[in-house]
Order: C-alpha cells, then sequence, then structure tokens
C-alpha cells in the first residue's frame, strides 16, 4: 500500500465514506498492525485542530507521519509481534500503576500553566477608531480592558454577547479570540470547540493553543499528535513543543 493510499483509507474512514473492500482493507490493517489505531487517532486530532480548510496541510503532515514509520519499521514475525504486545502491556500496567498514584492531571496542570502565555491583547480589537460611537466597536473597546486587567470572567460574558448581538463578527479572528477567553475561565472543552471554528488566518497560534487546549482537558493522545508536529514544522512553538515532549516522555 502507498503512502496516497493509506491516507486516503483513514480519510475515508474519518469521514464516514467507506466502501465495502475499504472496510475489509481497514480491518485487515488493524488486525495486522495494531499502531494503525495510534495513526487513525493522530490523524483525527490533526483533522480537528487544523480545520476543514486545511487539507493539504493535513495531507502534507499525514505523509511526513507515514514517511518517518514506514523508513524504520518492517513486518515483524510472528514471535516478534507477540512479544511487542507482551512488552506493550507490561508497559501500559506500569504507566496505569504510576498514573493511580499521581495526583490527577498533576502533570498536564503544570505544563500547561507554565507554557500557556496568551497574547496582550486579541485580533479582534485592531484598527478600532478610539473616537467611534459605534456600539459594536465599543463593547470591543470594552472587552479588549477587561481582558488587560485580567478580568477574564466577565470579559468572556461580554465577548459571547459580542457574538450574538452581532453575529456578521464572528470571523476566525473571533472565534480565536473565544478560544482564548474560555483557556482563560479554565474551560477547555468549550475552548476546543471554538478554536475548531478558525477556518483562515493563525497558521501557528491555532495548533498551538488547541494542543495546549487538549493538555489541559487531560487528552494526552491528541495533545502529544498535535505537539509532535508543531516540533516537526519550522514554526515559531517548535522549541516549546519539543519541551512539552520531553516533559511528557516522548
Amino acid at each position: 500500500m502507498t503512502k496516497e493510499e493509506r491516507i486516503d483509507l483513514v480519510e475515508s474512514y474519518l469521514e464516514g465514506r467507506l466502501t465495502g473492500g475499504q472496510q475489509a482493507l481497514l480491518e485487515k490493517l488493524l488486525a495486522e498492525d495494531p499502531s494503525f489505531l495510534i495513526e487513525i487517532e493522530e490523524h483525527k486530532a490533526l483533522r480537528e485542530a487544523l480545520g476543514p480548510s486545511d487539507t493539504n496541510a493535513f495531507r502534507r503532515i499525514a505523509r511526513e507521519v507515514i514517511r518517518s514509520r514506514s523508513s524504520v519499521h518492517k513486518k515483524p514475525s510472528f514471535f516478534q509481534q507477540y512479544s511487542v504486545l507482551i512488552a506493550s502491556l507490561a508497559a501500559a500496567l506500569i504507566i496505569a500503576v504510576a498514573w493511580f498514584f499521581m495526583p490527577s492531571s498533576q502533570m498536564e496542570e503544570k505544563l500547561f500553566a507554565e507554557y500557556f502565555k496568551p497574547p496582550e491583547a486579541s485580533s479582534i480589537f485592531r484598527n478600532a477608531d478610539p473616537s467611534t460611537s459605534d456600539p459594536s466597536v465599543l463593547i470591543r473597546k470594552e472587552i479588549d480592558s477587561l481582558y488587560r486587567q485580567a478580568d477574564y470572567q466577565p470579559a468572556l460574558t461580554l465577548l459571547r454577547d459580542y457574538g450574538s448581538r452581532f453575529p456578521e463578527v464572528r470571523s476566525s479572528d473571533y472565534y480565536f479570540s473565544l478560544g482564548l477567553m474560555y483557556l482563560l475561565n479554565n474551560q477547555p472543552e468549550d475552548a476546543l470547540e471554538a478554536l475548531g471554528l478558525v477556518k483562515a488566518g493563525h497558521p501557528y497560534d491555532k495548533p498551538w493553543y488547541t494542543g495546549l487546549a487538549y493538555l489541559k482537558a487531560g487528552n494526552l493522545q491528541a495533545a502529544r499528535a498535535l505537539f509532535s508536529t508543531i516540533a516537526q514544522s519550522e514554526g515559531p512553538y517548535r522549541k516549546e513543543a519539543m519541551e512539552i515532549l520531553g516533559a511528557m516522555g516522548e
């Protein structure tokens, strides 16, 4: 199976459009290669983070993931597969015991607190005329004021009201700002939903803050997949992503 065929199979599965032949092939791959399930989960996290408008970026990243794996993996013998399974179960047991005795979400909370540094102001407040009497701009200025004063709960309430009163402002910038505000109010699941609606712009910030939201929400698998992608790119958060992966034991 070529890299493109493998990516197409994953995409067809995630989009719910598998043919009968693809379904059989998927089941065969999952039976022969348990790591294929991990690939599917990683691709799912990438699609959620990148958004549907970034299909080309998703396919490019997916190709890199598959290339890196295929270059170092050969099909193991039955004995090797059995040995790997036993070792994996033992490792999983050790990790489960370690997590049982570790305070809940201690690592995620520590990493999130260390690396979550929101911008000084959101991009929705750019180019606001200070002398205007436009109600929409006045609300934006008030949100900006609350944000700068670290009054995040009233800022979030006002930002949501702003989007409800003026539906035309619900741009990618608006949803990005909403995602950050949810994170500042310890609502990572809502942050993920808002960031998922960012369809344009923020090519580096969206994946970074989405990864942090996954971390805050305790979804370590999705967080790892996203930070791995960031660490392999030439973006502004590469170093931080590598540090987080190191702290997570990657």
